[in-house]
């Protein structure tokens, strides 16, 4: 917990997220949080690549990612939090809720990826 100003209370956690990027398109739910947040900030690898992602969501759960992908590429992601890529395909998760102590991702798996994303998530409030 940290004080932005005298008065104003924000709070703030990261939680670490493993996600095996041949897992099929499915919802799940994050908790640990200690609260509802209000915004995630997340950075993302693949593991033994050279993929990465930089994503926010906001208080009305708009999505924004910055990515860069296996073969040196980059691009942006509007609507991800999270993009991951392989050589053979995607797996990019979107906010779908804030939930009373966490977040809930929709994962969708585009093609045939591999690799274990590991997902930095900064929640606030």
């Amino acid at each position: 917990m940290k004080i932005n100003n005298p008065g104003h209370l924000s709070l703030t956690k990261t939680i670490v997220i493993n996600r095996d990027l041949t897992a099929a398109s499915e919802v799940i739910s994050y908790t640990g949080v200690g609260f509802k947040p209000a915004r995630i900030d997340a950075s993302s690898v693949v593991t033994g690549t050279q993929s990465s992602s930089q994503g926010t969501t906001d208080n009305a759960l708009n999505s924004y990612a910055i990515y860069s992908d296996y073969s040196g590429g980059s691009a942006q992601a509007a609507g991800d939090l999270v993009y991951l890529g392989s050589v053979a395909g995607t797996a990019y998760g979107v906010v779908s809720s804030y939930d009373i102590d966490g977040f809930t991702i929709t994962w969708t798996k585009y093609l045939s990826p591999v690799g274990t994303g590991i997902i930095y998530a900064t929640c606030s409030r």
